[in-house]
């Protein structure tokens, strides 16, 4: 392995949980140039304790780094991380032969051993954190790894290893690679979701355009917004200026929300009920069962945000339907969440509101767009 210049790295407090993870495996972290360089451990520990925080990508990834490099680890988290099943991670790890242990499939987990030998495997929903940590795997040791999946889940990680030169080959020199993080898609879902809402508003922003992540920006076409994206570059991430507009008719439309489409908005749900709640639709969100080893069951808590604020939301199987109408979110209080996209989904809804919205623990939010707060008050969303 080798460094790697970071620019424009996040703040928010999931990154941070991952930087520190990274320290304790024992790897260098210094500020260059105003950037972040980071540099592979000189020697790996035989043993360690990783506390992830709140972030379940922070924990798979450190289990696919110390199973492909022989640490007995012991990877834990606050108390909504310690609630999350590991998912079929585990079972992976094992079947390439690793010694895993988990609190019944949840967390916290621990490893032994070192992977040996080639992986294939399908991935079936797709997932970006599962391949994701085996795709580190495979680059520290070498080992090839394949796979299918279906749906597409994000491929920021084979992007990311591939532009540092290290999967599926590994890099020969030990010169610094350089790796510009583009404005994290998410938090502009956020913004993008508030612009539709609000009559004659227009946001723009530099962010990340990659087809996995843009889920949402093609619902809020669906329902009569208007997205502009003038792409920038492809490669090794996908980054352009994206212009999102309010809706331009009051048309009532039916839409479903499938496979791909719905991995492409995963994160971003519920927003997107939110979104589809106050507008005069009908929308079926086909999930799978893809919501429910989240911060929180979102296919539960998306559907209780619609109807707390004044919405009318059901649940048939594993079917999220939003019954929409221009003005219905009425507001309310959302009590200590301790899902971040359902707080900052709350905060959209109590922009939009009739009477606001009391959020009990506003600062989740900042877990994944750090300073919400802030960036709502100088779009002038009153917030007291």
């Amino acid at each position: 392995m080798h460094p790697v210049i970071v620019n424009n790295e996040s703040l928010g407090r999931d990154a941070r949980s991952a930087l520190k993870t990274i320290r304790k495996f024992g790897a260098m972290i210094m500020r260059y140039r105003g950037s972040l360089k980071l540099s592979p451990p000189k020697s790996n520990p035989e043993s360690i304790k990783i506390d992830a925080g709140n972030s379940a990508t922070t924990a798979r990834f450190a289990l696919g780094w110390a199973a492909s490099n022989g640490i007995n680890a012991h990877i834990y988290g606050d108390e909504n991380l310690n609630s999350r099943k590991v998912g079929d991670l585990e079972q992976d790890l094992r079947n390439w032969g690793v010694s895993v242990e988990s609190n019944n499939g949840f967390f916290p987990v621990s490893t032994s051993g070192k992977i040996k030998g080639d992986f294939d495997l399908d991935i079936n929903p797709g997932s970006g954190t599962r391949k994701g940590a085996l795709i580190i795997a495979s680059a520290n040791t070498g080992l090839n790894f394949s796979w299918k999946e279906s749906p597409l889940s994000r491929d920021h990680s084979e992007r990311m290893y591939a532009w540092a030169d290290c999967w599926p080959k590994k890099r020969t020199n030990n010169e610094p690679v350089w790796i510009d993080i583009p404005p994290d898609a998410s938090a502009f879902a956020v913004i993008a979701s508030l612009a539709s809402l609000t009559p004659g508003s227009r946001m723009y922003s530099k962010i990340l355009t990659n087809k996995r992540r843009s889920g949402l920006l093609r619902l809020i076409e669906k329902l009569g917004g208007e997205v502009l994206v003038s792409k920038e570059s492809e490669w090794p991430e996908s980054i352009g200026t994206v212009t999102v507009n309010s809706k331009k008719d009051h048309l009532f439309r039916e839409l479903k929300i499938q496979s791909q489409d719905l991995m492409d908005m995963i994160d971003e749900v519920p927003l997107a009920a939110i979104l589809c709640s106050n507008s005069n639709c009908k929308v079926v969100f086909e999930t799978g069962g893809m919501l429910g080893n989240k911060e929180s069951n979102r296919l539960l808590s998306s559907c209780q945000l619609v109807k707390s604020f004044g919405g009318d939301a059901e649940i048939k199987g594993d079917d999220l339907i939003i019954y929409g109408k221009e003005g219905s979110i009425k507001g309310g209080v959302l009590e200590d969440c301790s899902d971040h996209r359902i707080v900052l989904a709350a905060a959209v809804a109590g922009a939009c509101s009739q009477n606001g919205v009391e959020i009990k623990n506003p600062e989740m939010g900042n877990v994944a767009f750090p300073g919400w707060v802030e960036t709502f008050k100088s779009l002038g969303v009153m917030i007291k």
